[in-house]
Parts: structure tokens; sequence; C-alpha cells
């Protein structure tokens, strides 16, 4: 398709005098490369849409307190080890840990505020976590800062992945990013003119992404009746965006409802809000129409039903591991 795969080490950029866009990037392999869009996955770096243009980063520490990790993986005993196809996401007194099960091993981290932990007590608690196997393995520290950048595609450059943005070690939304900002650019990016349009469209669309992922986010956090600081800090509503707080007390009254969110600018839709809602035990007052569902016996055989199809399913489709064996080797799983 006439694509070129160059691979090399960025040395530097060069900015047109007039236009102030991108004119060319200079590699140590290649010397100097020039193009009329420049796409910059360079990651925390950033070092085209920040280095280069200077398009700044919004934090959001006020809002999602969570800024470091430890992380590192666990070899299994045994290479047919049973493998866990669902992430285990774990509370702990300043933040949470993960557990993923992946194909060579489990992926284990520890993500913590530093402004309410300190880096020794994060490391306690994930040797906690993993029976003390972290003290035999290589743990990563890994610092972030949560935020996004709201010009994510200045003149001639769009930045996808960590260079737009970040906000906690989330690997599927970070997924969902870059491929949301990959469709956009595909789909968005003129045949001939000017760019300027798109762009600001583009810079809107992702913006409005990222705000409401952090209403997701900060769900989890400003629900939880945990007594620690760290969550008690987080139900602090000057810590809540007004945005999610509007929402909550209309959910006081009401379920959250697909009105409530336009879904072309959304990576979780109205029901993933009930999961979290309901599952941290928030209470939406329903007595009004309680006279309505008079037929709950009803719904509680259907519901036992479905559970029942759901366990007969699982009981009969294969293990993970033997699906993602049979991936890996190349053919789709019959």
């Amino acid at each position: 398709m006439g694509v070129q795969h160059l691979r090399g080490t960025l040395t530097g950029v060069g900015l047109d005098p007039e236009t102030g866009a991108i004119d060319h990037v200079v590699t140590a392999e290649h010397g100097t490369l020039a193009a009329d869009l420049y796409i910059d996955c360079s990651g925390f770096r950033a070092e085209l849409i920040g280095g280069a243009l200077q398009s700044p980063f919004k934090g959001v520490k006020d809002q999602l307190f969570t800024d470091r990790a430890l992380a590192c993986k666990l070899l299994y005993d045994r290479p047919d080890m049973p493998l866990e196809s669902y992430t285990i996401a774990a509370a702990h007194e300043a933040g949470w840990t993960w557990d993923i099960g992946l194909a060579g091993a489990r992926g284990i981290g520890c993500v913590y505020s530093s402004d309410h932990m300190s880096d020794d007590r994060a490391a306690d608690i994930l040797a906690a976590y993993t029976g003390g196997r972290s003290h035999d393995v290589n743990v990563r520290s890994i610092p972030f800062e949560a935020g996004y950048r709201p010009a994510s595609w200045v003149k001639n450059c769009v930045a996808v992945g960590l260079s737009g943005g970040f906000l906690e070690p989330l690997e599927s939304t970070g997924l969902v990013m870059i491929e949301t900002a990959a469709a956009m650019i595909a789909e968005m990016f003129p045949l001939n003119g000017p760019v300027g349009a798109p762009a600001r469209r583009f810079n809107e669309l992702m913006a409005a992404r990222y705000e409401n992922t952090i209403n997701f986010l900060k769900l989890h956090y400003c629900l939880s009746q945990r007594e620690e600081a760290f969550w008690r800090d987080n139900g602090d509503p000057a810590s809540i965006p007004d945005r999610l707080k509007e929402l909550l007390e209309e959910w006081r009254y009401r379920p959250p409802g697909r009105f409530d969110f336009i879904l072309d600018l959304e990576s979780f839709a109205f029901f993933n809000y009930q999961y979290i809602l309901y599952g941290m035990e928030y209470r939406t007052d329903l007595s009004p129409v309680r006279e309505e569902f008079p037929d709950t016996a009803e719904a509680e055989r259907i519901f036992a039903r479905i559970r029942s199809f759901g366990d007969r399913a699982a009981s009969e489709l294969p293990a993970h591991r033997a699906m993602i064996d049979q991936i890996n080797a190349g053919g789709a799983y019959a």
C-alpha cells in the first residue's frame, strides 16, 4: 500500500519559522524526514506535541489523587496454570491494586497517592498482596500525572496515546482512547485544504471524552465508605467534578439513563455507571413508583433463569488458557 516503515531515534524537531508547524524531524539513522502530518506516539515524553509545539498539559490531581504505581510480574508455578479471563482491582488504604492474568505471568501492581502513602508503605502492600514474592522479582516504580492535553491536535501534529493524556494505569481505557483518536484522524483528515477546522473538532471531542472518563473514574472513589484519609478526601465535594456532582444528585431520585450521556463522546455508557453506583450501594429513591413494579417474585425467577444460562455457558466454554494458546498459535478458536 505504499507504506515505508523506518526505525530510528528522534534527535531533533524543526519548526516552520512562519507558521510554527513542524517542518521536519531529524533522526540519528535517517537524517531529516519531512511529512504533511505528524502523529506523536512518543509516550509521556510527548516529544512533538509537548516538546516542540508546547501544547499545555491539563493535570487533574485535584480530582484523581493517585500519582504512582509499583508494578511487577510473577511467573506461574507451571506453564499450564489456569489463566483468569478477568482483571482483579482491589482497593487498599490509599489507592488500589491490579492483578492481570497474562499468558506467561501475573501482572500485579499497586497504584497509590504519594500524598497519602509513602513509597515504602506501598511496597509493603504489594508484598502483602503477593505473599512476599514481590521481594524476589524486579519491581518498577512508575510516577505519573493524571491529565490530558486539551489541544492534542496542533497545526500538523496529532498526539495519540500517552502523549495526548493519561488518567490511571487502566490499559483498556488507554486502548479505547488510542482507537478513538486513530479512527477520528482517519475520518476527519481532509482530502486537501486546511486542517484547522478538523483539528478544532478533534480537540473538542477528545477533551470531552477525557473529561467524561475522569467522571467515571472519580465515581469509584467518591462513593466509597472507607475511613482512610485517601478515601475521605475523595468524598470531599470540592474534589468531585461539577458534572458528576449534578448527576449524583439527579441519581438520588432516578437511575442513570441513556440521555445522561452522548455516547459518541463516551467510553462508558449509562449502564456502566449503574454497575458502579449500585455495586457500591448508592441509594436511589424509587418509592414513588413502587406500585408500578408488583411482580418482583416473577422478576427474581427470571433473573435466576438467566444466571443458570450463564453458569451453563461457562461450564461448556473452553478454558481461557486453551483459547489464548489457540489464538497465539495462529488460529481462531473453533
